[in-house]
């Protein structure tokens, strides 16, 4: 792994890497994101670059056994924490803490890479928070989450935080053409994928145009006076089938519904969906601004729901009963 290897974020690697050049790097970071923007690539290279024993301009070597150790995530003093089915709970903390608490195997310090930390508990965190207010003077810990809010004060006050901003449409779709994909492809790929690259490979793997075109249908149905009541339990049954892949879907909702609100205001220049310009306005026309901006957040909350493990059925139903209400004349 390098730095190189990641897309974008140019200045925040910089950042990093004058860190490790100057020998003042603090105990704990928090980096903080979208999904699939980057962020775990980010924690991984950092941590490779602090048990490097031979670093080049701030970046790992890629070459000494360190180096080929902590790739494979296989370093004794690296430590890496993940949710187990969408949780961390206080026991991985605790063995984390024990760890941290013996002195580095092989390197200068032990590193800490706790991905998916807004999975952490309030238990977990505050379990974490003596060790980030009381460190081992060898140990540094990188939590890696998409929603900030989802950490203690406590726990964000005692880490310096990074936040990684959605990659730009243009670094997007670069690196899709430079992966084979045509120029027309990535473009919109990248457009759709709200500046997340994850988004944006999954919409060339994927048939995103055919889930686009579910996706506006939905908002036509929901709209229906007459059938609109109906249409919540239909898609809900839908999105059910479809529950792999709910992410996406909420994902190309957000869009369109920003898409929308974007063109009322009359800021055509900003809509991701481009090639769909006119359909939107038509839809736009026919629907209440303050709605669509109620349904941005009802999609926001039921993201953030999901995520938190919530009833699959009952967030979906909510939040389709409630884009229903919003977006009814």
């Amino acid at each position: 792994m390098s730095w190189d290897d990641i897309v974008g974020h140019e200045a925040i690697k910089a950042y990093l890497r004058r860190l490790i050049k100057s020998g003042r790097v603090a105990h704990a970071y928090a980096l903080v994101g979208r999904e699939g923007i980057g962020k775990t690539l980010m924690a991984s290279v950092f941590a490779q670059a602090l048990l490097c024993p031979a670093t080049r301009d701030g970046a790992p070597c890629g070459e000494c056994r360190a180096c080929r150790m902590a790739s494979r995530g296989q370093h004794p003093d690296l430590h890496l924490l993940a949710p187990d089915d969408g949780v961390l709970g206080i026991e991985k903390v605790r063995e984390l803490q024990r760890e941290l608490a013996l002195k580095p195997y092989a390197a200068e310090r032990k590193i800490a890479v706790i991905d998916g930390a807004d999975a952490l508990t309030v238990a977990a965190q505050n379990c974490l928070l003596k060790t980030l207010e009381e460190p081992p003077g060898n140990t540094v810990i990188l939590l890696v989450a998409e929603n900030a809010e989802a950490l203690l004060a406590t726990v964000r006050s005692r880490c310096q935080l990074v936040r990684l901003q959605p990659l730009p449409t243009a670094d997007v779709t670069r690196h899709l053409v430079g992966l084979g994909v045509s120029e027309a492809k990535a473009r919109l790929a990248a457009r759709l994928s709200g500046g997340s690259l994850k988004a944006a490979l999954a919409a060339v793997e994927r048939d995103y145009l055919a889930m686009r075109e579910r996706v506006a249908g939905w908002i036509d149905a929901l709209a229906a006076r007459p059938t609109g009541l109906r249409s919540v339990l239909l898609i809900g049954e839908e999105l059910e089938k479809e529950r792999e892949r709910v992410d996406e879907y909420l994902n190309l909702l957000f869009l369109w519904l920003r898409d929308l609100l974007l063109v009322q205001e009359g800021a055509d220049a900003g809509v991701a969906n481009q090639d769909t310009i006119e359909r939107l306005k038509a839809q736009a026309r026919a629907l209440p601004l303050p709605g669509i901006a109620r349904a941005l957040g009802e999609v926001d909350r039921a993201r953030a729901r999901l995520k938190a493990n919530a009833n699959f059925r009952l967030t979906v139903d909510v939040m389709l009963t409630n884009l229903r209400r919003s977006l009814v004349l």
